[in-house]
C-alpha cells in the first residue's frame, strides 16, 4: 500500500485591530461554486511557508504584508477512503498573523480563483465558512474565540469519505 501524498497549504489572519474584522476571500470552484476561506494557498518547492503566504495573499488580495507576527497553529489533516479511487492525502498547513499591511483590496487573481474579498464581523467570518468542514472552521474559531500567544497550537483531524456520507473527527490538539 503506498503512503499518501503530503500537500502544504499556508493561511493568514489578517484581523483589523480596531474592528476586530477578519480578511476572507472568495474563491470560484468548480461547477461555479463560491466558496470563502482565509487567504492563502499551496507552498511551492524551494519557499517557506512565510514566503509562500505573502506572495498568495498579494496575488489573492492585492495587500503586501510587511510582517506575519506569529505562527498561530499547524494542522494537520488525514483525507482517507475517498470515493472513485481518488487517492489517499495528508494536507498540513500552518496559519499565521498578520500585524501589518499596506495597500487597498484589488482582486486580479493570477489563478483566477479568487474573485472578491471583505474585511468580515465575526458573525459573517461563521456564516460564510460555515460549510468548509470542522477541520478548517474548529482552529480559527478558537483562536478567534480565545486568542493565544508564544506557543503555536497543534491540530490533527481525521477526514473519511466525502460529499454527504464524509466523516470528520478531531484526533489531536496539543
Amino acid at each position: 500500500m503506498s503512503r499518501p501524498k503530503e500537500i502544504y497549504g499556508v493561511w493568514g489572519v489578517l484581523q483589523e485591530p480596531q474592528t476586530k474584522k477578519v480578511l476572507l476571500v472568495a474563491n470560484r470552484r468548480r461547477r461555479n461554486k463560491v466558496d470563502w476561506s482565509l487567504p492563502g494557498g499551496l507552498v511551492d518547492e524551494g519557499e517557506s511557508y512565510p514566503e509562500a503566504l505573502t506572495r498568495e495573499v498579494e496575488e489573492e488580495s492585492g495587500l503586501l504584508v510587511e510582517n506575519w507576527s506569529q505562527l498561530l497553529y499547524r494542522n494537520q489533516i488525514k483525507y482517507r477512503n475517498r470515493s472513485n479511487g481518488r487517492k489517499d492525502f495528508n494536507f498540513n498547513t500552518e496559519v499565521y498573523l498578520g500585524v501589518e499591511w499596506s495597500g487597498s483590496l484589488e482582486f486580479n487573481d493570477p489563478d483566477g480563483i479568487v474573485e472578491h474579498g471583505l474585511f468580515a464581523k465575526r458573525y459573517l467570518v461563521d456564516y460564510l465558512l460555515s460549510d468548509r468542514g470542522l477541520q478548517i472552521c474548529e482552529p480559527l474559531n478558537e483562536w478567534l474565540d480565545r486568542p493565544w500567544r508564544g506557543n503555536p497550537k497543534h491540530f490533527s483531524y481525521r477526514v473519511d469519505g466525502e460529499g454527504l456520507d464524509q466523516k470528520i473527527r478531531r484526533v489531536e490538539i496539543r
